[in-house]
């Protein structure tokens, strides 16, 4: 009797008399259709029990399905099993020697007779007891279930299974077990039968995957990362290269691309991969809002952004993908790191290709990636809104003034305040810090703001206004992490040591400033006339900051950590409060007295 058997969309029919198992329908035979309620009958060696198997559901239960058409391929297993065996016996016995020719021919031939005879005799057994002794004779070298063609000879082991609806999936099931070098069932024609004839649709699906096939290469990409994606493709079929899982598909995907395994992400990756390919192809802002907030809120979602982006890019049809997905991913780099190091090297390998091509893309991402990785996914309670985007979606094509250096962002802003000589955020910080009755805040400088509050003003920042201020906590924060991710810091790492020499030392302290640069100086200077104010005796009252606290709290903004060595940290860290407060108390700083109206140094 010869059934129709469907796995992942291939079709095969398999003869459960004789065992044969080929691709094309035999000519003149009555052949038992495929439907979506055919389960497969199996027997687990493991346990000595049959379990049953929908390759449309992609299913395994132990209990027999109510209602369904049942195929019974367990002797079918058991047949294939034996012809395995006897051709590795005499495949073996035949590379002994050349003398021994004959006999393994003749070793061959019995080996056949004996498995027509054991199909035939097994054929007539007709009660599942029979089968159970049958197949527990067999030695249990595999304990897995095998399901392959004779002429191929190639194994396929089965999971062991945990009863119950959607055992495969369960924590406790193996992960199913392939050959990488062989396929499970080779092309070959039954020598019984003619050729038959192919209907004009499956020559035309055929001639459109082959041209599929032919467009799209196989490559190497993403291969050191396959630990973090599902490659496995089905219970015959052996597993997809990288390169496969991540090439541009209309449809929608059936399951992750990952391996994650939270309850967030069996239920959102469809929509996060709807929303990457909807935005791939209107760049809409409502699709970038969803996608971002996704990613932000959910590790496992961010990790599976990524490889998404990167599918759609690679092969897509539209010229103006790939620019796209970079941008995208540069976004989703300001606002969220992948976990997963398999998908941050993924990102890596992907932008290695694109490097000369898309410099700028390239440079933005990788500076992103790295900075992320580091210091973690912005911070907040609330999910980042479409200004605070479009902020970073900006800075893929101009500077920022954070994490830039001086020099940059006076270059910037020359256009507007051609008069100033030092940062325009710096001017602005410092005087909406006064302006807002910092001179009386107990804590000031020390209690940080609002994060949410800060992220906000930071977007007003970046436009030259700071209207919406009103809480100086908040504008202490935004100086302090401005100060803290300059491109270079305050006092440069290669003064770092020779600096800290000098915290002892009152008088050193003001000399080795004179080793800064002009800007570095002028900037330098403003900031310390500003503390300066802070620590006069009828302030450090109010705010109970007096020139100690405050070195304490701004000098980790101004140095760079000179090792990860927790000792060692911890005294450079006594020698920068030291040197700042040395500043802060002895520092001349008349040459910045021009800015004395935004300071309100009179009324204090």
């Amino acid at each position: 009797m010869w059934v129709e058997i469907y796995e992942r969309g291939e079709r095969m029919f398999a003869n459960l008399g004789t065992g044969q198992c080929q691709w094309e329908a035999p000519i003149g035979e009555p052949i038992k259709q495929a439907n979506l309620s055919q389960w497969w009958e199996l027997f687990d060696h493991s346990t000595g029990r049959f379990y049953y198997y929908n390759a449309f559901k992609m299913t395994t239960v132990w209990h027999r399905p109510l209602d369904a058409d049942i195929i019974p391929l367990a002797r079918f297993q058991q047949r294939q099993r034996r012809a395995r065996q006897d051709s590795q016996i005499s495949n073996s016995k035949s590379t002994t020697s050349a003398n021994n020719d004959a006999t393994s021919t003749a070793s061959n031939n019995t080996s056949t007779r004996q498995l027509l005879n054991a199909s035939s005799a097994g054929h007539s057994m007709s009660s599942r007891e029979d089968l159970i002794e049958e197949m527990n004779e067999e030695e249990a070298e595999n304990e897995d279930v095998i399901l392959e063609n004779t002429i191929a000879l190639s194994a396929c082991t089965t999971p062991r299974r945990t009863p119950g609806v959607g055992a495969e999936s369960s924590p406790e099931s193996s992960p199913v077990k392939t050959l990488n070098n062989s396929r499970l069932i080779t092309r070959e024609k039954s020598k019984s039968v003619a050729t038959p004839t192919k209907s004009p649709a499956d020559k035309k699906i055929k001639r459109s995957l082959s041209a599929a096939s032919a467009k799209i290469p196989k490559s190497n990409f993403g291969e050191a990362c396959s630990g973090a994606f599902l490659l496995n493709r089905g219970f015959m079929k052996k597993p997809m290269l990288v390169s496969e899982l991540l090439t541009f598909q209309k449809k929608q995907l059936k399951r992750p691309l990952t391996n994650g395994s939270s309850k967030i992400l069996m239920k959102e990756f469809g929509e996060s991969f709807r929303l990457v390919n909807s935005y791939l192809e209107n760049e809409k802002m409502c699709d970038l809002v969803s996608l971002i907030s996704f990613g932000w809120n959910h590790s496992e979602i961010a990790n599976e952004i990524y490889p998404s982006i990167i599918k759609q890019s690679r092969h897509n049809p539209n010229d103006r993908s790939l620019q796209v997905a970079l941008e995208l991913t540069a976004i989703c780099l300001y606002f969220f790191a992948p976990s997963n190091k398999n998908v941050q090297n993924l990102i890596k390998e992907w932008l290695n290709l694109h490097e000369r091509d898309h410099k700028p893309f390239y440079q933005s991402c990788l500076s992103r990636l790295k900075k992320v990785v580091e210091k973690g996914n912005r911070r907040g309670l609330i999910d980042p809104g479409e200004p605070e985007i479009l902020l970073a979606k900006r800075h893929i094509y101009q500077k920022s003034m954070f994490g830039t250096t001086l020099e940059d962002i006076l270059a910037t802003q020359n256009e507007q305040f051609p008069e100033l000589e030092i940062p325009w955020i710096q001017r602005e910080l410092t005087s909406v810090i006064i302006r807002l009755g910092g001179l009386s805040t107990e804590g000031i400088f020390r209690l940080p703001g609002e994060i949410d509050r800060v992220n906000a003003l930071r977007v007003d920042v970046e436009d030259y206004h700071v209207r919406n201020a009103d809480d100086p906590h908040v504008a202490c924060s935004l100086l302090k992490l401005w100060l803290r991710e300059m491109g270079k810091p305050i006092f440069p790492e290669e003064l770092t040591e020779e600096i800290l020499n000098t915290s002892e030392n009152k008088e050193e302290s003001l000399e080795i400033i004179s080793k800064l640069s002009d800007l570095t100086k002028t900037c330098l200077t403003h900031l310390i006339r500003f503390l300066q104010v802070f620590a006069k005796e009828k302030v450090s009252q109010k705010t109970r900051m007096d020139s100690a606290n405050l070195a304490m709290v701004m000098a980790p903004n101004l140095f760079r950590p000179m090792s990860d060595d927790p000792r060692l940290l911890l005294d450079n860290s006594r020698k920068e409060i030291n040197f700042l407060r040395n500043l802060i108390e002895g520092m001349d700083t008349s040459s910045a007295s021009e800015y004395d109206s935004c300071f309100t140094v009179e009324k204090v």
